[in-house]
């Protein structure tokens, strides 16, 4: 789902991937929804913030995944695999 490339130059991991990835949904009066990433540590190793390459496809199933379980619209649960960069 996300991947990310460290910028620090001591990091000894260069690079980075996880499917775990924070989801916040607003909803707002307009019926309108809001759904941002926000910026995450790079890698655990060195814990500084890198370039963050995120799956949109898979960010965009997951959010209307969540709408729709709201919604009570029957919908079925989705695996989730690491995909390889």
């Amino acid at each position: 789902m996300r991947h990310f490339e460290c910028r620090n130059e001591s990091c000894v991991e260069k690079r980075g991937g996880s499917n775990k990835i924070a989801v916040v949904i607003r909803q707002y009066h307009s019926n309108g929804y809001n759904a941002p990433v926000y910026v995450q540590a790079a890698l655990q190793v060195c814990n500084k913030l890198g370039v963050l390459r995120l799956d949109e496809n898979s960010y965009v199933e997951r959010v209307v995944f969540r709408l729709k379980k709201w919604a009570a619209i029957p919908t079925e649960a989705r695996e989730y695999n690491l995909r390889s960069a």
